[in-house]
């Protein structure tokens, strides 16, 4: 269950951690989910993948090890990219949680449609660069799944801006290259996404996966 408010709510321990009488919520504040960006969303329920089934956060997390993934600092080092870990400061990302039992992620699809669910085990994640993560044999960009991703050969990579001193972490894998969760299909593809997004064209990269002309 998923509610909206713009109210204060007392918090303890993480900050992303509050008391509802005598239940836990998850927030997750000025989401571009809520009605309203200044809103902060509540969960009272986990959606868990292998039951399919909603179940308590009181139930499901661990209370003393909850928290953001990047409040890790071995994990938050394995972002490689100064953009991220300066756009995150503070807030780090809210796509990301765990504790001692579980990755959570929080997915936002659209305005007033959003998940928070487990994503798998905290013993078998890994931290890929920029907002990829991996956790057992998915790989999540922004909190959103990237399908059909090759788990064992998904790397990422920093790319130059020309209008900025900040990079982008891309993905890659022996198929695809990833622009956020999007991989790119063709050449014409790679070229119009570099393009708009204010990328240097990495020509070894184009040779790599689309050949001349290709």
């Amino acid at each position: 269950m998923v509610t909206a408010c713009d109210n204060a709510v007392t918090k303890t321990r993480s900050t992303f951690l509050v008391k509802n009488g005598n239940e836990w919520n998850i927030q997750i504040p000025n989401s571009w989910c809520a009605k309203k960006t200044t809103d902060t969303l509540y969960y009272s329920t986990i959606y868990n993948p292998k039951t399919k089934m909603y179940q308590p956060v009181s139930k499901t997390i661990d209370i003393e090890t909850f928290d953001l993934l990047f409040n890790d600092i071995e994990d938050r080092k394995k972002i490689n990219n100064n953009y991220y870990l300066r756009y995150n400061e503070g807030m780090q990302s809210e796509y990301y949680f765990k504790d001692k039992h579980y990755i959570y992620i929080y997915t936002c699809y659209s305005q007033v449609n959003s998940e928070l669910f487990i994503a798998g085990s905290s013993s078998d994640y890994a931290v890929l660069g920029g907002d990829y993560l991996r956790v057992e044999n998915a790989i999540y960009y922004g909190g959103k799944k990237i399908d059909g991703a090759d788990v064992n050969t998904f790397r990422t990579k920093n790319e130059i801006r020309h209008d900025s001193e900040w990079d982008e972490t891309i993905g890659l894998d022996k198929n695809y290259i990833y622009i956020t969760d999007k991989p790119i299909k063709s050449r014409e593809e790679f070229d119009k996404e570099f393009d708009d997004r204010c990328l240097f064209t990495d020509p070894a990269l184009r040779e790599q996966y689309f050949g001349d002309g290709k």
